[in-house]
């Protein structure tokens, strides 16, 4: 708690009390992947986890896909150890509080 006589402007305010955006955006993307992972015969399913390997990009930074970005939060390599840990719903919830630094 921070009590109104301290004067403390919003901006630290925010910074005590709020996670940032990319923390946020980031555990959630992870919470949706765990629970489309659930859902094996629906399209998003098949969405997600799609991984281009056909045909050339131009020049320029290549395009990161939905499931490079899982693989740079998760910390993991391949398609198939997220896949395995997702599996087990609760060592995926615990990996994701892990990862948050927020508590189950």
């Amino acid at each position: 708690n921070i009590d109104w006589r301290l004067k403390v402007d919003n901006a630290k305010v925010f910074q005590l009390l709020l996670p940032p955006a990319s923390e946020t955006v980031r555990t959630r993307r992870l919470r949706l992947t765990g629970h489309v992972q659930n859902h094996p015969g629906l399209l998003t399913n098949q969405l997600l986890f799609w991984d281009p390997n056909r045909g050339t990009r131009g020049m320029g930074r290549a395009k990161l896909t939905f499931i490079d970005s899982i693989k740079k939060n998760t910390g993991l390599e391949s398609v198939n150890e997220i896949g395995k840990l997702m599996d087990d719903r609760v060592m995926w919830r615990r990996f994701i509080n892990a990862r948050t630094m927020k508590s189950p």
